[in-house]
């Protein structure tokens, strides 16, 4: 580090000169995923979880207490309910089973698809959920990509975007000069929410297409 002094007429500069290895490893740059408390719920973009959460009365619930639909609540957190999707909005999310699958198999899969998306929404008002923020950082240099819904803060897609982060900071060092050693390939350009319906159709039919 070196210290200069400039005298300009009434003013003294001081020019502090820290000087840093140009050729960093892209494994010096951090990266990590903190949780994120600003993000509204899963289904508040209307990404692939849209849904009617239908409240009931003292009548409603009579006989459908055991319904995987059923929402149990306290009035002072929204109270109770059912969770409804219409099929229309399954076939939306492109869970409709193989092309070219009889009507059966069809139907099938669209009411698998509804059961296991109502099951993760009913989990969701009941317990709350996960959002997290990935981060990357070295030195002075930061990235960040916020509301990933990731429940258990280890999902597959949350370490994808945290690489993500990592090549972007190592973009901005490069930008400034820096030689970043051992920096995989770019991912391919995609669209996020593409990606994140395929994530969802993934979550709920175990198949990535």
């Amino acid at each position: 580090m070196a210290i200069e002094t400039i005298v300009k007429d009434d003013k003294v500069v001081t020019i502090e000169t820290i000087e840093h290895d140009r050729v960093v490893d892209f494994d010096d740059i951090e990266g990590h995923a903190e949780p994120d408390d600003c993000w509204e719920s899963p289904w508040s973009d209307c990404d692939g979880w849209e849904h009617e959460f239908v409240k009931d009365s003292y009548y409603d619930h009579e006989g459908r207490e055991d319904s995987y639909a059923r929402v149990n609540r306290s009035s002072r957190d929204g109270g109770s309910g059912y969770i409804e999707i219409d099929d229309d909005q399954v076939v939306k999310w492109g869970c409709t089973g193989p092309a070219g699958c009889s009507k059966q198999v069809r139907f099938e899969a669209i009411a698998a698809a509804k059961r296991k998306a109502t099951i993760q929404l009913v989990k969701w008002y009941e317990d709350g959920w996960y959002n997290s923020v990935a981060c990357a950082t070295f030195g002075d240099y930061s990235d960040y990509l916020g509301g990933i819904i990731d429940d258990d803060g280890c999902s597959d897609y949350l370490d994808e975007c945290i690489l993500e982060c990592r090549i972007n900071v190592a973009d901005q060092m490069e930008d400034d000069g820096y030689i970043v050693e051992n920096k995989p390939d770019p991912p391919k350009p995609y669209n996020r929410v593409k990606h994140k319906r395929q994530q969802i159709r993934y979550n709920l039919t175990g198949v990535w297409s």
